[in-house]
C-alpha cells in the first residue's frame, strides 16, 4: 500500500512539473507572437478603412493596434472618431475621454472636428466635453510663467543615399518636410518605399516636440500665438536652409527639392517660393499657402521654379481649395505646375509620390 502512495505521489508531482513548463511554454509563445506582430500595419489598415469610410473595419483594426499600444492617444481619438461617424455618443464619449487621459487635448479641434457633428448635441458628448473643458481649466489654475527664448542646437537630420552611390557621380537632392505629429523617421520609411537611383532624400525632424500620450510628435512651429508661430517658423525656415546647404556641402548636387506633407507642404511651399534662386522644384502633398501678404509679390518676380502638387478630394484635414488656390496664383504667374487631384483624404499615396520622383528625374 506504501508503494503505491509513493507511486501516486510521484505520478502527481511529475503531472505537476510538466504543466507548470506547458504552460511556461505557453505564456512564451504568447509573448512571441505578440512581439511578432507588426502593430503599425494594424493602424495603417485602420486608416485606410478610414479613409474609405468603411468605419467598422477601421474599428476592429483600431482594436487589434491598441490591445498592443493602449495609451496611444492618436489612435484612440481617431477610434473615437470612427464611433462618432457611426452615431454611437456612448462609445465616442468613452474614446475621446481616453485619449485625452492619454495626452490628446487640443480641445479647439475637438470642438471643431466634423467627425463628431452626428453625436456633438447628445447628452453623454456634452458631458464629455464638459470633463475635458474642466479638467484643462484646472490644470492652468497653478500660476506659470512661460516664455519661448531662442537657442542654437543641434538637430537631427536622415540621409538616405541609393544603392548604387557613388561619391564623384551627382545627384538630386530631395528634402523631406514631414507633417504636425509626425517624425523624420517615419516620413523617410515612406520616401524609401519609393525606387529611385539618381536620388538623394535628407529628412529632418521638425524642432518642436509634444506628446502624443505615450509618443513624441513634432511640429515645425509652435501653435500658442500668432507670434511665436511667426517666429518659431523663421527659425524652422533657417533650419531647413541650413540642411540643404550642408547637404550641398557633403555630396555633389545638381538639384534640389522640396517635399512636404500637411504641415510640411506648406512650409515647402513658403520656403521653396521665397528661395526660387537656390532651390529647383516643390512637391507639396495635402497643403496650401501660408496666408502672407507679401507671398503674392514674391511670386510675381519667380522664375525657373518646378512644381507639383497632389490632394485628395475628400480631405477633412486639410481642405482640398488650398491646394486649387495656391495652384491658381502660381498659373496665372506663368509658373507651370503639375496638379495631380487623387480619390483619397489626408494621405500621400505611394504610387502618386513615386510619379512625383520620377517627375524630378525627368
Amino acid at each position: 500500500m506504501k508503494k503505491l502512495i509513493c507511486f501516486f505521489i510521484l505520478s502527481t508531482f511529475f503531472i505537476l512539473i510538466q504543466a507548470e513548463e506547458t504552460f511556461e511554454k505557453l505564456e512564451a509563445q504568447e509573448i512571441i507572437n505578440i512581439l511578432d506582430q507588426d502593430i503599425a500595419e494594424y493602424e495603417v489598415k485602420a486608416w485606410e478603412a478610414y479613409q474609405k469610410q468603411d468605419y467598422e473595419a477601421a474599428i476592429q483594426n483600431y482594436f487589434h493596434y491598441l490591445k498592443y499600444n493602449i495609451t496611444h492617444s492618436n489612435a484612440l481619438y481617431n477610434l473615437a472618431c470612427c464611433y462618432g461617424l457611426t452615431e454611437n455618443e456612448d462609445l465616442a464619449s468613452k474614446f475621446l475621454l481616453y485619449s485625452f487621459e492619454s495626452g490628446f487635448d487640443d480641445l479647439d479641434h475637438i470642438k471643431k472636428d466634423p467627425d463628431f457633428e452626428l453625436v456633438r448635441e447628445s447628452k453623454i458628448f456634452s458631458e464629455t466635453i464638459n470633463k475635458i473643458e474642466n479638467r484643462l481649466a484646472e490644470n492652468q489654475k497653478a500660476i506659470v510663467v512661460e516664455k519661448f527664448l531662442k537657442s542654437p542646437i543641434m538637430n537631427r537630420v536622415l540621409i538616405s543615399l541609393p544603392d548604387n552611390f557613388e561619391e564623384k557621380k551627382s545627384y538630386k537632392l530631395i528634402v523631406g518636410l514631414h507633417g504636425y505629429g509626425s517624425n523624420a523617421e517615419n516620413f523617410l520609411k515612406l520616401m524609401n518605399m519609393c525606387s529611385r537611383d539618381s536620388l538623394i532624400f535628407a529628412v529632418p525632424f521638425a524642432p518642436y516636440a509634444f506628446s502624443l500620450g505615450k509618443e513624441i510628435g513634432y511640429s515645425w512651429n509652435l501653435r500658442l500665438d500668432k507670434e511665436l508661430v511667426n517666429k518659431s517658423s523663421i527659425t524652422s525656415n533657417d533650419y531647413i536652409l541650413n540642411c540643404i546647404e550642408q547637404m550641398r556641402k557633403d555630396f555633389k548636387i545638381d538639384e534640389t527639392y522640396l517635399f512636404g506633407f500637411s504641415q510640411g507642404a506648406y512650409f515647402s511651399f513658403d520656403i521653396g517660393i521665397r528661395n526660387y534662386e537656390l532651390i529647383d522644384g516643390i512637391i507639396p502633398f495635402g497643403g496650401g499657402l501660408i496666408d502672407q501678404p507679401e507671398i503674392e509679390k514674391i511670386i510675381k518676380r519667380v522664375e525657373d521654379l518646378r512644381v507639383f502638387v497632389a490632394h485628395g478630394k475628400k480631405d477633412n484635414v486639410v481642405e482640398f481649395s488650398n491646394s486649387q488656390k495656391a495652384v491658381e496664383l502660381l498659373r496665372n504667374n506663368d509658373i507651370e505646375v503639375e496638379f495631380i487631384e487623387f480619390d483619397g483624404s489626408h494621405q500621400v499615396p505611394v504610387e502618386i509620390l513615386q510619379n512625383a520622383f520620377n517627375w524630378v528625374v525627368k
